[in-house]
């Protein structure tokens, strides 16, 4: 579709190119959603999975409040 062509397309129908966009977009968004959900399932999958948490005073108080 050539520059022209988007022109003549906005003018005549504005709210039609802006659909067309919106869809475009969504697709898209949900296309990368799916790709990232399934990068997660495979690093999750070749790596258990182990939260940390790094030291902090928050740390550190949780642990003597525990050990009290």
């Amino acid at each position: 579709m050539s520059v022209e062509q988007i022109n003549e397309e906005v003018i005549k129908e504005p709210k039609k190119l802006l659909r067309k966009a919106y869809d475009g977009t969504i697709t898209a968004m949900s296309y990368a959603e799916i790709l990232l959900n399934r990068a997660i399932k495979d690093l999750v999958r070749n790596k258990p999975l182990v939260i940390q948490i790094p030291p902090s005073t928050f740390r550190s108080s949780c642990a003597l409040a525990v050990k009290k």
